[in-house]
């Protein structure tokens, strides 16, 4: 499937401290990137959603490997939960 196209301004990564990465959940879904797609995922940290969307992309999108700036959109719009 090919992204949708938006008009969304990528900024530089936000800087987490030692207490971001030690409490909460991370979250991402493909829609938040433009893909029409509906999976979503969770996980304690955002190394490890990382794995699971990138191999999401593999399974379901075709993708061999993430390039750079779809790792970098990918990391933008993950969600922390509190």
């Amino acid at each position: 499937m090919q992204p949708r196209k938006n008009n969304v301004h990528e900024f530089p990564a936000r800087r987490e401290s030692k207490e971001d990465r030690s409490q909460g959940r991370y979250s991402f879904a493909c829609s938040d990137v433009g893909y029409r797609c509906d999976w979503r995922a969770d996980a304690a940290s955002e190394d490890e959603l990382m794995h699971k969307v990138e191999e999401h992309g593999r399974e379901a999108h075709n993708f061999q490997q993430l390039s750079d700036q779809k790792r970098f959109k990918i990391r933008n719009n993950i969600q922390r939960a509190a």
